[in-house]
Formats: C-alpha cells, sequence, structure tokens
C-alpha cells in the first residue's frame, strides 16, 4: 500500500468504506478472478479508452459565381435521405472555410456532407475519413469533373508476337499480338474463325484499306499513338467491328482519324479516352459506345444499343438516339436531335442543337443538366428534370404530356409561342417572352410548378460547367442581416444566432458508464452510473459557440452510495459563462457562483446534478436503479442544463461534448471520478491520486487509470446497454475484451447490437 493512504484515510468518510455499490467495499479487492475477466486482460499503456475519433474538419468552396452571404454547410452521421443523424451545421463561402473538430464513433468511415444557399440549391456529397481528417471542396463544377475517367494502355515493348514497320500485308490470327512501335503502312486482314487477335498501335499506323474486325478481333491505339485509315492519295477508309467482342479502344494523347465507325454487333464495343479523334463520315452504334475524351463526327449519329458519354461530341449532322443513353458530359450537335420512343435517356451534363429537339420517350431525364436548341423543343411523352436542370429553346416549345420537376426547382424557357397540351407539374418554373401562353391555361401547372414572363422569372440557376448560360439572379433574404439567409438561418431573425449543432447527434443520445469505487478497482460492471446525454450547442454565423443547451437522464443506478455528477470546460473560466440555469442541486455540499457556476474554481464547473438519484422516479421498489431484474426499476426525468456564454466562444475553446464529465463519489467533494487521463477540478482531492489501485501521476498528465490502464469511467458515443448487477462488461460484450487488448482497433463497434456481439442474458433489459 502507497503512503499516501494514511492521508487518504484522514481525509474521507467512514462511508466510504462500510458501504459501496451494495456488493463490495474498499477493502473488497480479493474477488476471483477468470479468464474471461477485465483484469485479466493485457491493456496497451498508451489506450485512453476511447470508443471515438477526433476529426478535423476543413471544407472550403470553389465557385465562379458569386454568392450574397454565406452558405450552409451540414454534416451527419449516416445519409440525411435515410436517417442519417444531423451533427454539425455552419457557414462557409469563397474566402471562409469551415473548420472545426469534432468526436465520432471509431468505427465510422465517412459522414455526410450537405451544402445548401440562398439560391435555393441542395448538394449532398458522402466524404471518406482519411487520416482523421473531413476534407472537402464544393464547386458548381459537375458531371464532366465528376464522372470522365482517364486510363493506362498498354505499349508496344512487351507482349508482342510480331513489331510492325515500313509497309506491306498482314493477317493476324491465332490469337496473336501485332504491335506498331514506330511507322507502318499498309493492309491488315483478321481471321476471326482462326482465333482473331490484337493490334496495338504507340507509333503511326496508316491502314489502307477499309478495316473489318470479328470475334476475339481487336484494335488498341495507345497513349501517344496515330491510326490513320488510309493514306494521302485514299484518306476515306473505315473501321467496322462488325462482330462478336471486336473492341476498338483509344487511350489518351492518342490521335485517330477515319471515315466511318461502324459496329455492326451488339457486343462489339468502343471506348475513347483521346482528345484527337475524328470520323468524317456517319457512325450507327450497334453495340456499346463509351467516350471519355473527344471526337468530332462529319455525319450523322445514331444509336441502336448502348451509348455514353463522359466527354465532349461534336456532330456536325443530326442525332438519333433509339436505345440506351446516357451523356455525364458534353453534345453539342449542328442539327437536329431525336430521342425516339423506346429509348431510355439521361442527361447529366450539356446537350445542344443548332436545329429542333424531339422528346418522344418516356425514359427521359435530366439531372442539374442544361438542353438547349436554337428552334423548337418538342416533347411528346412524360418527362423528369431534377435539381435545378435547364431547358432553352430559341422558338417554340410544345408538349402533350406531363412534364415533373424533382428536387431543386427547374427552369424551362422558350423565347416564341409555348403551346402546353399536357401537364407541367413540381419543381419547375417555366417562362416565355410575354409571360402568355398560346394554348393550354394556368391550371395546366401544378404541385408547385408556375409559368411567368422571362422579366419575372424566379429561380435561379448558377453559370456551371454543366450549364453555361444559368438562369436569374439568387435571391437573398437575410432579416436579422448576420449573412446568413434567413432559409439557413435557425434563427432568421436573431442576429447572435444562426445554427444548431448536436452531439452526438439531433436524434440520438450518448453514454457515460462509471465504476464508483475509485481509488478502489471495481467489478467493471459499469453501472454504478450510467448517465444519457446529448448537447446542443447554438453558434452564430461565424461558427463561434453562443449558448449550450445539455440534456441529461439517468438510466442506471448501481450503486449504494449517493453519487453526484459535474461537468468542468477545461478551456474556460467562470467569469465567460453567463448566468446558468436548469441546474439540479438540493443536498447542501456545493457552493455556487453568482452565475451558477461552482464556487473555487479555476475553470468553469457545472454540477448538472448533486444527487443523481433527484431526478429518478422508481417504479418498482427494490435495491438500485434500473440494474437488478425485478426489483429497483423506473424511469428518469430529462434534466435541461442551459449555458449561454458573455461573449461567442470558438468551438475549439469550448471543447467537444461531453467535455469534462466527472462523477462525485458518495458527495464527498474531492472525491472526483473521471474518464481516463481527464483533468480533475481545483476541488479535488490530489493526495489521493497514487492510492488504493489508482495510478495517476499528475505531473505525466496520468489520471483515472490503475497501473494496468483500466478505467473507472467510458464514454460511448451512442446509447449503451449496461450490464446486470454483479455482471463484468466483457461476459456482456463479447467483443469487449479484443477491443481493449487491441487498443482500440478491433471491434470498434464492440457495444452494437448485432449477431454475435452480445450476451443479452448477462444486459439489463
Amino acid at each position: 500500500m502507497k503512503k499516501q493512504i494514511l492521508i487518504f484515510l484522514s481525509l474521507t468518510s467512514l462511508i466510504l468504506f462500510s458501504t459501496s455499490c451494495m456488493k463490495k467495499d474498499l477493502d473488497d479487492n480479493n474477488n476471483t478472478t477468470t479468464a474471461s475477466s477485465i483484469e485479466d486482460l493485457k491493456i496497451p499503456q498508451d489506450f485512453d479508452w476511447s470508443t471515438t475519433q477526433k476529426i478535423d474538419v476543413n471544407i472550403g468552396l470553389d465557385v465562379s459565381q458569386e454568392y450574397k452571404g454565406y452558405q450552409k454547410v451540414s454534416l451527419y452521421l449516416g445519409d440525411p435521405a435515410n436517417a442519417g443523424s444531423l451533427i454539425l451545421s455552419g457557414s462557409f463561402s469563397k474566402d471562409k472555410n469551415y473548420t472545426t473538430t469534432l468526436e465520432i464513433p471509431s468505427y465510422l468511415k465517412e459522414v455526410y456532407l450537405v451544402r445548401s444557399n440562398a439560391a435555393g440549391g441542395i448538394e449532398t456529397v458522402a466524404v471518406a475519413i482519411a487520416n482523421a481528417k473531413v476534407e472537402h471542396v464544393f464547386t458548381d463544377l459537375k458531371a464532366t469533373a465528376q464522372f470522365k475517367e482517364v486510363a493506362d494502355g498498354p505499349g508496344c515493348t512487351e507482349g508482342c508476337d510480331e513489331v510492325l514497320s515500313g509497309s506491306g500485308n498482314y493477317t493476324i490470327s491465332g490469337g496473336q499480338t501485332y504491335c506498331v512501335p514506330a511507322s507502318f503502312t499498309g493492309k491488315i486482314t483478321w481471321q476471326a474463325w482462326s482465333g482473331g487477335g490484337t493490334l496495338i498501335i504507340c507509333g503511326t499506323a496508316n491502314l489502307t484499306q477499309t478495316t473489318t474486325l470479328g470475334t476475339d478481333c481487336h484494335i488498341i491505339v495507345a497513349e501517344g499513338g496515330t491510326l490513320n485509315m488510309g493514306n494521302s492519295n485514299n484518306p476515306n477508309k473505315d473501321i467496322n467491328l462488325d462482330y462478336g467482342d471486336a473492341s476498338l479502344t483509344i487511350y489518351e494523347t492518342a490521335t485517330v482519324n477515319a471515315r466511318k465507325l461502324i459496329m455492326n454487333g451488339s457486343s462489339t464495343s468502343f471506348i475513347n479516352y483521346s482528345d484527337d479523334v475524328s470520323f468524317t463520315g456517319d457512325y450507327q452504334n450497334n453495340g456499346f459506345f463509351t467516350n471519355h475524351g473527344t471526337i468530332d463526327f462529319g455525319g450523322e449519329v445514331t444509336n441502336n444499343e448502348s451509348f455514353t458519354n463522359y466527354g465532349v461530341l461534336n456532330i456536325d449532322d443530326h442525332m438519333e438516339i433509339n436505345d440506351y443513353f446516357v451523356n455525364s458530359g458534353k453534345i453539342y450537335v449542328d442539327k437536329k436531335i431525336y430521342f425516339n420512343a423506346n429509348a431510355t435517356c439521361q442527361n447529366n451534363c450539356i446537350i445542344t442543337a443548332g436545329d429542333h429537339v424531339e422528346i418522344n420517350n418516356d425514359n427521359f431525364e435530366m439531372n442539374s443538366a442544361y438542353l438547349y436548341t436554337t428552334k423548337k423543343l418538342e416533347i411528346w411523352a412524360n418527362i423528369t428534370l431534377n435539381d435545378a436542370s435547364q431547358m432553352v429553346c430559341d422558338d417554340d416549345f410544345e408538349t402533350s404530356n406531363i412534364i415533373t420537376g424533382t428536387g431543386s426547382r427547374n427552369s424551362i424557357i422558350n423565347n416564341d409561342k409555348t403551346y402546353i397540351y399536357g401537364t407541367i407539374t413540381g419543381a419547375i418554373e417555366m417562362a416565355n417572352e410575354d409571360g402568355d401562353l398560346d394554348e393550354g391555361s394556368l391550371s395546366d401547372f401544378t404541385n408547385g410548378a408556375t409559368f411567368v414572363s422571362i422579366a419575372n422569372i424566379q429561380n435561379y440557376i448558377p453559370v456551371s460547367e454543366c450549364n453555361p448560360e444559368g438562369i436569374g439572379d439568387p435571391s437573398f433574404a437575410d432579416t436579422d442581416g448576420d449573412g446568413v439567409s434567413n432559409d439557413d438561418d435557425a434563427y432568421p431573425e436573431d442576429p447572435t444566432r444562426a445554427f444548431n449543432n448536436y452531439y452526438p447527434g439531433e436524434n440520438t443520445w450518448g453514454s457515460l458508464a462509471y465504476e464508483d469505487l475509485w481509488p478502489s478497482s471495481g467489478d467493471y460492471d459499469f453501472n454504478d452510473l450510467v448517465l444519457a446525454y446529448r448537447v446542443k450547442e447554438v453558434t452564430n454565423a461565424s461558427n463561434n459557440v453562443v449558448e449550450l443547451y445539455m440534456y441529461y437522464q439517468v438510466n442506471a443506478i448501481g450503486a449504494g452510495l449517493t453519487n453526484g455528477f459535474g461537468v468542468q470546460f477545461d478551456n474556460i473560466t467562470p467569469a465567460q459563462v453567463g448566468n446558468v440555469t436548469g441546474l439540479s442541486i438540493e443536498d447542501g455540499y456545493i457552493s455556487l457562483n453568482g452565475n451558477n457556476t461552482e464556487a473555487s474554481q479555476a475553470k468553469a464547473v457545472l454540477i448538472p446534478l448533486d444527487n443523481v438519484s433527484s431526478i429518478i422516479n422508481k417504479t418498482v421498489p427494490g435495491n438500485g436503479f434500473n440494474t437488478t431484474p425485478g426489483g429497483g426499476a423506473g424511469t428518469s426525468e430529462i434534466l435541461e442544463v442551459y449555458v449561454p456564454f458573455v461573449n461567442p466562444l470558438s468551438q475549439s475553446i469550448v471543447g467537444t461534448p461531453p467535455y469534462n464529465p466527472f462523477l462525485i463519489k458518495a458527495q464527498n467533494r474531492g472525491m472526483e471520478i473521471h474518464l481516463p487521463d481527464f483533468v480533475p477540478t481545483s476541488l479535488a482531492n490530489p493526495d489521493i491520486f497514487g492510492t488504493f489501485e489508482d495510478a495517476s501521476n499528475p505531473n505525466a498528465g496520468i489520471y483515472y487509470v490503475t497501473g494496468d490502464n483500466l478505467p473507472w469511467a467510458i464514454k460511448i458515443a451512442e446509447p449503451f446497454d449496461w450490464m446486470k448487477e454483479k455482471v463484468e462488461i466483457v461476459e456482456g460484450y463479447n467483443h469487449f475484451s479484443e477491443w481493449a487488448t487491441s487498443g482500440g482497433s478491433a471491434y470498434p463497434d464492440w457495444y452494437k447490437d448485432y449477431s454475435g456481439y452480445r450476451n443479452d442474458n448477462k444486459i439489463f433489459d
């Protein structure tokens, strides 16, 4: 026994020795342990027993458009569209990032960010946690920046069965690979019936005849390679992907010049990554077409199978879509565009036409996209516009079906006559030059859809990479003048407040679980006090904390002692705190300052409960509270403690909820039990450190752990199902031991109710 025990005995009351948790006392340290006992575990000395990870958050905004005021960013644990829990909200702009630090459950690998602005735009992204950071920059750039891919092609130095140079005629068969590392001019024939093969072009290949490929026949134009179909005397030759899995693949920095690309087989494929590809004639797709680069088509383009564009297509004639079509890049058509009846079409970026556009298929939708035609826009099918999509025609607009808008408000604009024979419904604002309908009536606009003149447009869609025109001006209503729009401001008429932040989440509770025998080791059922907590931090437009609402609910009391509960703010002085309300202080051993912080403290300390039993209501008589089946059951009131600050404080100064919580043992004010390595308050009795099993070493910053690094308290940022009386936590949670002995790396979600994770007969229900 350490020498400090003599001091300890003189300073503590007899009750600390004679009673404890109804089943143990300070001298009862000879319990028989088994292999499953927490005291048998080998705990890394640097393990802090945290079930959370501390994350630095840095959110930026890189946009070309000038926005009035701030934009709002919110952080969710889980997809907000699927009941994800809101934690943080704050302001950011082009000139000011949103930065903060938060603690979230250790097992989480990503968070969700939601950006909103005064113009009604909303964007949700999932961001991975990397190196204890959440970093993201929101932009106005969409589609091509998100979807366009690059890939590395093969070389011509290895794996070549034949190397071609100079000139000649060759036949590829037997699955062989022919390579052109420098220069070749001539005729190449593939024998699909004899196993076909592959031509890889790394230099320059001038193929003097139309080339036909069948099953197992492939052309690859590698980085820096050039394929010319024909020669200077006869340049107009085609590439024919005739049947089977014939393919043409073009990589970055390659060049291809041909008259036509013909794809006859439904399994043939073309994929391009280059920005230097030209076909002077028509193109008909009956296979799989994928473009990540730039292609110039001199003739018409027809799709009869699968057509996906992530890059840029320049089409000198018309385009006709008869089957699956997705555009996530830019398509510029000089003449007409037809989206025909059997096609499934999705536009995620830009499509423009130099003549009229007809949409005849029901499976047509636009996602934050732009469609423009210099002439008529005719819609003869049911279509959908999503999330600030925009349709513009310089001539007449005509529809006989249903156009539905969803998400952020969409726009349809035409500069001549407007014929409505169907219905415009949902999040759509339609406008023409004079605001008059040539056919139809305003009753054809339903569920929020509107029709106005161009001069009276209310919608705002910013210019972006996928919308070169945009529409309207950003509206900005800010009643309190704090720079946060009314729609984004939780307190639109109060300039001192703007956002609500929640820990551990808007719709969930965190948990604190204590053993109260400190400085002697306990029985490690961690149910002497189980306290649920939730904190709401109110911040202003500058993301500084104005006030706190701290909520507490007592879930379980397995202690025979009468304990209290306090919270210390490690970086705040009592003078920085305004008038605190909501404390439950009834038993006379706590002294308060005028603002209801605790007196004689160097740091701001609050005592929400001087007796944790004061807010419980037992409905079943018995010892303890919600720890022994059949006795002592009941419910708890929710205690709300309000904490204003004299001046707003940065979130880094206020700290991360639940801050520095502690149990006051047996209402002896000097006996504090904190989380591992959390510093005690000024009123803690330092003479107790290092006595019994406590191995605290204030000089080394070590507090409230045993010599084997076992704690007296744990914190979980989620609800926690506690143990029955006299049952060690390792018996109820099957992976607790693995978590603890791994230093937190294994089973960071050990407390979840997953299959095989727990023994329900050991846990209080």
